[in-house]
């Protein structure tokens, strides 16, 4: 949505970034995603001659569901975490051997492919609702619930956008950092060593 578009998401701290994505982004997801459905089947009683779309756009809602929570889950249970102990282990001045090798690099590519997925579905959502212009001679509540997909839609790509361009870039940039410097103190550990 606009009103994020005056932060520069490359300024914001790391730690700030999740919280952000967590506290808000997941959340808001969420909740969003359980309303319109809760709408729509609302707008479906009422609005009978519009059966058939509404059922597709029910049944696609509901089959996004279960990949946004995949994603999710992935972030919050996998890669957070990892995330945040790597950037405590980055923020350290004392040299640390935390890591050996890449860690994250299977868990970006899993979280861009799921990425896909769900822009792939909100395309066809896009498409299957008229770029979420509501049918003609429609009731109110119609015409919030394709408000409502649109801002869903809108909300979910800017998401997703954010963590394909700030976040998992950085991640991959600060363990690459950590790696190296991993290695460089096992260099002069062993170094130390051999002249002893």
């Amino acid at each position: 949505m606009t009103y994020y578009n005056h932060i520069d998401f490359n300024r914001v701290d790391e730690y700030d970034l999740l919280d952000f994505i967590e506290n808000r982004q997941h959340a808001f997801t969420r909740k969003m995603l359980d309303l319109i459905i809760l709408n729509l089947q609302s707008a479906l009683r009422n609005n009978p001659s519009e059966q058939h779309i509404l059922t597709q756009v029910v049944k696609s809602l509901e089959s996004l569901r279960p990949k946004i929570e995949q994603l999710i889950s992935l972030q919050e249970t996998n890669l957070f975490p990892f995330l945040r102990k790597l950037l405590e282990v980055y923020k350290q001045k004392e040299p640390s051997r935390f890591l050996k090798i890449k860690l994250t690099e299977s868990s970006i590519r899993q979280i861009k492919a799921e990425h896909a997925g769900i822009l792939t579905m909100l395309e066809s959502l896009r498409s299957l609702t008229n770029q979420f212009q509501p049918p003609a001679k429609t009731d109110e509540a119609m015409k919030l619930c394709y408000a409502e997909l649109q801002e869903f839609s809108e909300d979910l790509t800017q998401q997703l956008y954010r963590e394909d361009q700030f976040l998992l870039p950085r991640i991959a940039t600060i363990e690459e950092m950590v790696l190296n410097r991993s290695q460089q103190d096992d260099a002069l550990e062993y170094g130390h060593g051999g002249d002893a």
